[in-house]
């Protein structure tokens, strides 16, 4: 499958972030010490290409912790896999941590904001993807005393893209094999729903196409949900909802043996949950090819 223009070797999610209380200054504009979410300002901006140089300031120990949700770091061959960036060079230091299932983080290295900003995994020996990377500020110099995050993200060579889009759809069915997922786009529910909305027969259409092309395909349905109501009461919905793509493949004459389903409820996020936009999304669909 013709690989197109990576635009995924950025962060996703904010999934952790820690004042240290290192400055009273800073009270008012962290938050405090100890809360959730404690750094006021704007964390979204540095989850992609971040031209504007919008920065989190990390006082020493500070951390924030970043996920990779359509996407994972690998440890690429002969070369530097994760770039840190920070704002200005006042020789400030960060501690970065990687980590595969945002439970255990291994130490990989330290980075400042005047060049020392490339990391690789082969020097620590770190052979599972990375999906998870904890910034952990050391310093307290310059203007806003701490390390100033600007992004982080992987290096040309060592992203490896998880999802694909109906775009793709063809070479989707085409490749011999692919470890990749389909996204059905247009695939969305109403929240606390398991009606397909009529925008989405058109992606579920296509997939039919091709299923009857390839009738030697068999397919995994996936259904997702945002955090709306309790994990119990999403895990439910999401299997509903990938058996109600099920259903509708059947319908229209793809064998029932051909098609599995299940359902991860809200763990699985691709986007944040604190936007409407972010929760429509995560409201998904996928199909993952089984041979």
């Amino acid at each position: 499958m013709a690989q197109k223009e990576d635009k995924s070797k950025y962060p996703d999610i904010v999934v952790e972030a820690y004042y240290s209380g290192y400055f009273d200054v800073f009270e008012q504009l962290y938050g405090g010490q100890g809360l959730n979410f404690p750094i006021r300002m704007n964390h979204d901006k540095i989850l992609g290409e971040n031209k504007e140089k919008w920065f989190v300031s990390l006082p020493k120990d500070s951390y924030i912790i970043l996920e990779f949700t359509d996407n994972e770091i690998i440890d690429a061959p002969n070369q530097p896999d994760i770039i840190v960036v920070e704002h200005g060079c006042c020789d400030e230091w960060a501690e970065i941590y990687v980590s595969n299932d945002g439970k255990e983080f291994s130490f990989l290295g330290v980075v400042n904001d005047c060049g020392q900003d490339k990391l690789d995994l082969a020097d620590i020996g770190f052979d599972k993807p990375v999906r998870f990377i904890k910034v952990v500020g050391l310093d307290v110099k310059c203007a806003s005393p701490g390390f100033d995050l600007v992004s982080v993200h992987a290096l040309p060579g060592a992203n490896k893209r998880l999802y694909v889009g109906m775009d793709q759809v063809e070479e989707y069915f085409e490749e011999e094999k692919t470890d990749e997922i389909l996204i059905l786009e247009n695939v969305y529910f109403d929240t606390d729903e398991d009606q397909i909305q009529y925008s989405g027969t058109v992606d579920l259409n296509k997939v039919i196409e091709k299923l009857i092309e390839f009738p030697e395909i068999k397919i995994k349905v996936s259904g997702h949900t945002d955090n709306v109501a309790s994990a119990a009461y999403n895990l439910n919905l999401s299997k509903r909802r990938a058996k109600a793509v099920k259903n509708y493949l059947i319908q229209n004459n793809i064998d029932e043996s051909r098609i599995e389903t299940e359902g991860f409820g809200l763990t699985r996020p691709l986007r944040t949950n604190e936007t409407e936009e972010g929760r429509a999304q995560n409201r998904r669909v996928e199909i993952r090819r089984l041979n």
